[in-house]
């Protein structure tokens, strides 16, 4: 069995202030996805259907709404830019059989940031006329990063101190 590789604090610490992104390609719809989806080519990471059943804990719901969700295969540390291209390059060859989806199922290219400062990332205008001519939305899925340092110092500052 190989040795596992040991994580100090402080490793912890740097990876959770580490900037982190991703996209990923997605069909969304109210209703439950058509059983034509089966027949893409492609494997989904995520797929579920509006009214399946999710126990989290020991709350139980229901979705209200669809999702298959197929991932770019890169790196979180990869550029942005580099997932949507690498989602396009998969989907490239079977843009036809998603044209055939029916109109309630949006198709998206998801970009989801982890970032300790701020976020944003710009396209180059030809990937943007690829996902217009593809008719695909863009979504943004922005998220903050808490420093620890700092969350360390406003909690040290909570802490009563004797004169």
């Amino acid at each position: 069995m190989p040795e596992r590789e040991k994580l100090s604090l402080e490793d912890f610490a740097l990876s959770s202030t580490q900037d982190r992104q991703y996209a990923y390609f997605a069909i969304t719809s109210d209703t439950p996805l058509p059983e034509d989806i089966e027949k893409l080519p492609l494997r989904p990471s995520r797929y579920w259907n509006a009214g399946d059943k999710v126990v989290r804990g020991r709350i139980e719901f229901e979705r209200t709404f669809s999702r298959w969700a197929f991932e770019s295969g890169l790196r979180e540390t990869d550029p942005l830019e580099e997932h949507i291209e690498s989602l396009l390059r998969k989907l490239l060859p079977v843009f036809g059989q998603l044209e055939q989806l029916p109109a309630d199922c949006k198709q998206s290219v998801v970009c989801v940031t982890f970032s300790v400062q701020c976020s944003g990332f710009i396209l180059e205008p030809a990937i943007l006329k690829q996902l217009a001519k593809f008719n695909l939305h863009l979504e943004y899925d922005f998220y903050s990063n808490v420093d620890p340092h700092d969350e360390l110092a406003d909690l040290r500052s909570l802490v009563p101190r004797e004169c």
